[in-house]
Parts: structure tokens; sequence; C-alpha cells
């Protein structure tokens, strides 16, 4: 018994090693939106949705509609335009209470990286 169990695992390790060291490892690229990012039909959703709750006014920066853009700029939440920007580093901070998706975050650090525009 003990003979027939050790000639089974002498064959079926080299297999077992054969399937470990076959299989390709996937490494998934960084999602970044492709497409146009618009401040009034992309980014104020994102702010109404995930933001206003806690940034109506009494937090900065002031993400109330029609008062968000220029309260971003004053603050200099959107410089420099790339994931440093004050903006995406707070809202993707660990400690940040609300998580937007990552379409989401996207959206937005290509908004910043556009040069955030009021369009």
């Amino acid at each position: 018994m003990k003979l027939y169990k050790l000639i089974v695992i002498i064959l079926a390790l080299p297999l077992l090693l054969v399937i470990l060291f076959s299989c390709e490892k996937e490494t998934l690229e960084p999602y970044e939106f492709a497409g146009d990012v618009s401040y009034s039909s992309d980014i104020i959703p994102i702010f109404e949705s995930k933001c206003i709750g806690c940034h109506a006014g009494n937090r900065e920066p002031n993400l109330i509609t029609g008062e968000a853009y220029e309260s971003l700029r004053s603050g200099n939440y959107l410089t420099p335009a790339d994931e440093s920007a004050l903006l995406f580093s707070g809202m993707t901070a660990d400690d940040h209470p609300v998580k937007p998706s990552e379409e989401e975050k996207q959206k937005i650090l290509k908004w910043i990286k556009d040069g955030a525009p009021e369009n």
C-alpha cells in the first residue's frame, strides 16, 4: 500500500509541476478612462452622488453645484494636473469615508489631466 502511494506521488508530481509552471500570470493594466470628460455631465453628477453629503458648504472643498468649480480652483485642489492633485489624492486616500468607483476616479483624473475645464 505504501509503495502504491509512493508511485502515485512520483507520477503525479511532474504533472503538477508542469501545470503550475505552464500557467501564465495575467497582469491587469490600470483602467484609464478613454472618452471625453465633461465637467457638467460627468464630474458634477459624481460630486452630487458621492460628495455632497459631506462637502455641501461646511467642509472644504465646497462641492455644491454652482459653487464647486470656483471652490476647487481657488483652493488649488486641481493642481498639479496629475494624481497628486489635492482633489484626486484626497478622494482616493485610505481614510476618505466615501470611495468613488474606479470609473469615477478615472473620469475625475482625466478631467484634471485635461486641465479641468469648466465645460
